[in-house]
């Protein structure tokens, strides 16, 4: 694995990134991480990729990781989806000639879905993986706190508020657990408007019609979550066009840190190579 740097689309922001390279690769796949946390957290699945003769590349965006930013802050949700336009840009120059793909975990699941849906059928990536996404959170946001937080967030624009995540909520594992809760790159500092752009995001997701994207997409989730609504999911995935939706059970939100993990692993491999196959 190297690092790299790399300036998003938004504001020049430098982005701190990670290539786990591949000679000649069959597919790369592009890494959006989830919140609070970065792709470091990823060797583990971007080695058994390589293995499979697929490239992986990442970044931590804003506000989080090795990135040199406020911890959970962000302008607005779209100076997220504009980091992970930075990542494909440098993705594509790295392996002009590969197929990609785009992986995203939890928040990074969500900012995918979004991409899908703003690319509709003018896309270049060949398909899309999916892992336990930010469609609704387990616990429902009220009309009062969304109210307190939105309003909070236009006094206050750079203010960030405490949130719970722990390793219990992460893993059933409880090495995985400790890994989480001992990482000094981990945080749980929400940005307001973040806050707000990831909630409108979510229900953005729900309200409108899937569009009529052809890439192939892979969901899965498990039923267990504590942190992001398993049926959400499950509910989008039924009306999303070409979408395979995977559902497991009795494990955590980080299903490639549980005992899930050679399971899902091989499930991106296999969806990868069956993509492929199929084109």
């Amino acid at each position: 694995m190297s690092n790299f740097e790399s300036a998003s689309q938004a504001d020049g922001l430098t982005l701190q990134g990670y290539h786990w390279p591949v000679e000649s690769p069959l597919a790369v796949v592009s890494l959006v991480h989830g919140f609070g946390e970065h792709c470091g957290r990823y060797q583990e699945l971007a080695t058994y990729l390589n293995a499979q003769r697929i490239a992986v590349v990442g970044v931590d965006l804003r506000g989080h990781g090795r990135t040199n930013s406020p911890r959970g802050f962000a302008a607005s949700y779209e100076h997220l989806h504009e980091d992970l336009k930075a990542l494909l840009h440098e993705a594509s120059n790295r392996y002009p000639t590969a197929p990609h793909f785009l992986f995203g975990h939890s928040m990074g699941g969500g900012l995918v879905l979004h991409h899908r849906a703003s690319v509709g059928g003018d896309d270049p990536l060949a398909g899309y993986l999916v892992s336990a996404p930010l469609i609704e959170t387990v616990r429902p946001i009220s009309g009062l706190l969304r109210f307190s937080v939105k309003t909070l967030s236009a006094l206050f624009p750079k203010m960030t508020i405490p949130i719970a995540v722990s390793g219990k909520k992460v893993s059933s594992i409880a090495k995985e657990q400790n890994r989480y809760d001992q990482d000094p790159l981990n945080h749980n500092r929400l940005g307001l408007c973040l806050a707000v752009g990831m909630i409108e995001a979510g229900e953005k997701l729900v309200r409108d019609v899937p569009p009529a994207c052809s890439q192939p997409l892979l969901i899965w989730h498990s039923k267990a979550d504590q942190i992001n609504d398993y049926a959400a999911s499950h509910r989008f995935a039924a009306t999303a066009n070409n979408c395979q939706f995977v559902p497991f059970d009795d494990v955590q939100h980080e299903l490639h840190h549980d005992t899930t993990r050679e399971r899902v692993h091989e499930l991106m491999s296999n969806f990868i190579r069956e993509t492929l196959h199929h084109k």
